[in-house]
C-alpha cells in the first residue's frame, strides 16, 4: 500500500513526506459543489506567478478570488494549452482544496468532451490545505506557499484511472478513509460525467484570461 501511495504521489504531483490529517479537517469538497462555489460569483484577478515546476517556470498560473474560493488557474496564457489545471480552495479552510486536471490530444481541453480526454490524464483530488495557507494571500504570498505545498503535501481523496490498474481507482488515504462514503459516489459521477458547469467554468476562466490587460 505505501508503494501504491508514493507512486500516486509522483503521478499527481504532489511531494510524498507521510499522509497524516489536519487536525481541523471537515468534509472534502465535493468536484461539483467547487464549481458551483466558483459560478456563483464573479471571479476577481488577484495576481500571477511562474511556478518552477511549469515547463521550467515559464508559463505562468493565475490567482482568482470571489468571497467564497481562491482559484489557482494553470497555464494563464492567451494561448490556450491542451491541458486545463486548476485547484478550489474553500474561503472554510475546514473543506481544504480540490484539483481538477485534464488533457487533450490536438485540441484543448475547453473544446472536448469528457470522452476525448487523454485516458491517463483526467483525475481530481482533494487534500487538506497545506500550512500557512489562508484565504487572503496575495499572488506572492500564493507563490510561496505552492512551494511549501509542493514539497510536503498530503494525499486526501482521488479519483483517477491509473495505469496497470483495471478500471477507475478511487480512494481515501488513512485518516481519511472515513471520507471515502461521503465524498467518493459523487465525486466518481462527475469524473465520470462531468456536469454542464463543468464546462461553462473552463468558458468563464478563458474569458478571464483572454481579456486580461
Amino acid at each position: 500500500m505505501v508503494k501504491l501511495k508514493v507512486f500516486l504521489a509522483l503521478m499527481l504531483g504532489i511531494g510524498f513526506f507521510g499522509f497524516s490529517a489536519a487536525a481541523d479537517q471537515g468534509s472534502f469538497l465535493q468536484p461539483q459543489e467547487a464549481i458551483n462555489l466558483v459560478l456563483s460569483e464573479p471571479l476577481q484577478y488577484v495576481g500571477s506567478f511562474f511556478p518552477r515546476d511549469s515547463e521550467s517556470g515559464k508559463i505562468p498560473s493565475c490567482l482568482y478570488r470571489n468571497s467564497k474560493v481562491t482559484v489557482l488557474y494553470d497555464y494563464c496564457t492567451k494561448s490556450e494549452s491542451l491541458a486545463l489545471g486548476l485547484t478550489i480552495h474553500s474561503n472554510d479552510l475546514s473543506r481544504g482544496n480540490i484539483r481538477m486536471y485534464a488533457e487533450g490530444s490536438g485540441r484543448p481541453v475547453s473544446q472536448l468532451e469528457r470522452p476525448e480526454y487523454l485516458r491517463y490524464f483526467w483525475k481530481i483530488i482533494v487534500r487538506p490545505n497545506s500550512k500557512g495557507y489562508r484565504a487572503d494571500l496575495s499572488a506572492k504570498e500564493y507563490s510561496d506557499y505552492y512551494e511549501v505545498q509542493s514539497q510536503d503535501q498530503t494525499l486526501g481523496c482521488f479519483i483517477a484511472e491509473v495505469m496497470n490498474y483495471q478500471g477507475t481507482y478511487l480512494n481515501c488515504f488513512n485518516e481519511f478513509e472515513k471520507q471515502l462514503a461521503s465524498w467518493g459516489p459523487s465525486a466518481n459521477v462527475f469524473w465520470q460525467k462531468p456536469s454542464g458547469e463543468w464546462y461553462q467554468m473552463q468558458k468563464v476562466f478563458r474569458r478571464l484570461v483572454e481579456h486580461r490587460r
